[in-house]
């Protein structure tokens, strides 16, 4: 991912093949908060670039949505669809207009840390029509959205 943040950089179509990650293995990793000494090594052509990250911050952003007064509103709720922890703060959200992430450990995936999708509310008929790049996992994102029938092949 971060490979391909680095060649939309790049304006000579011909130099963007000359880069690629030392470890393929690593292609789909991003880097840990907290952590110092974090590198991410490329080749670039036949030479080996090291480049070290500073501070990581933790990969997280809110979710935007229009109410049912169609006031637009934002949280940081992980899971839109648990009306056991929010009630029915979300019961009769319909439209979402920034889709929430946030790091995730996840033990179905060899605890490797992924950036997840927010779970959407049970009542969700529209979400936008671009996910997020930052987000690697859309597991259980509309686990409980009974009405849901948006085309997201686009994604």
């Amino acid at each position: 991912m971060l490979v391909e943040e680095i060649k939309k950089q790049i304006t000579r179509p011909d130099s963007k093949s000359l880069i690629k990650l030392v470890d393929q293995s690593k292609l789909r990793e991003r880097p840990k908060k907290g952590q110092s000494g974090q590198k991410l090594e490329l080749n670039v052509g036949k030479i080996k670039v090291s480049l070290e990250f500073g501070e990581v911050k933790e990969g997280k952003q809110v979710t935007k949505y229009i109410d049912e007064h169609g006031k637009l509103q934002e949280t940081d709720a992980i899971d839109l669809s648990d009306t056991k922890k929010y009630g029915d703060k979300f019961k009769n959200v319909k439209k979402i207009v920034q889709i929430g992430y946030y790091e995730h450990e996840d033990n179905h995936d060899g605890n490797k840390l992924h950036i997840r999708a927010v779970s959407m509310p049970t009542t969700v008929e529209e979400v936008p029509t671009e996910l997020p790049k930052e987000i690697t996992s859309t597991r259980s994102m509309f686990w409980d959205a009974a009405k849901f029938n948006q085309d997201i092949s686009g994604w």
